[in-house]
């Protein structure tokens, strides 16, 4: 069992890796665990319990991979982060603005009063179903019909 448990960690660990170096480190990374849970039981524990603690000692086993290949484990680097942040909070500012822009126009559009506007404004578009869209589209295309209480609200 316990080479079962190492084999699944070196496994998860080179899975992400280059082909032409997956072999190189699988054996690195096997005398490694070996010579640590070696030293481990010298010292009188038991081997399956060293290889557990050798292995969570390592961490995970794809951060491990990632200082294999020496690439960063992070989406935005130095370069950007900035940037981004920037956006991220001039989106934080907008996004609520024109949700609650959104809704009072669409509160006005139907015919809503101003205090029902003021009222339904802090709701944010989620709140909205794809079938108030469709009843919104339906007022509209039988709206020259005129058929119905609706359609002489909304059709001069």
């Amino acid at each position: 069992m316990s080479a079962t448990l190492t084999e699944r960690y070196i496994s998860a660990t080179i899975r992400s890796l280059p082909a032409e170096s997956q072999e190189d480190v699988r054996a690195e990374l096997a005398a490694s665990i070996a010579d640590a849970v070696e030293a481990r039981t010298e010292q009188g524990e038991d081997p399956g319990a060293a290889e557990r603690e050798v292995l969570t000692g390592l961490g995970d086993p794809a951060v491990l991979a990632a200082g294999y290949a020496d690439r960063p484990l992070h989406l935005l680097g130095p370069r950007y982060y900035l940037t981004w942040r920037r956006l991220l909070i001039l989106l934080l500012w907008i996004v609520p603005a024109c949700a609650f822009v959104g809704v009072g126009l669409s509160q006005a559009l139907i015919g809503a009063d101003g205090g029902t506007i003021a009222g339904d404004g802090h709701r944010s578009v989620e709140h909205y179903s794809a079938a108030d869209g469709a009843r919104w589209s339906g007022r509209r295309l039988f709206a020259g019909t005129r058929t119905g209480p609706l359609a002489q609200r909304y059709v001069p």
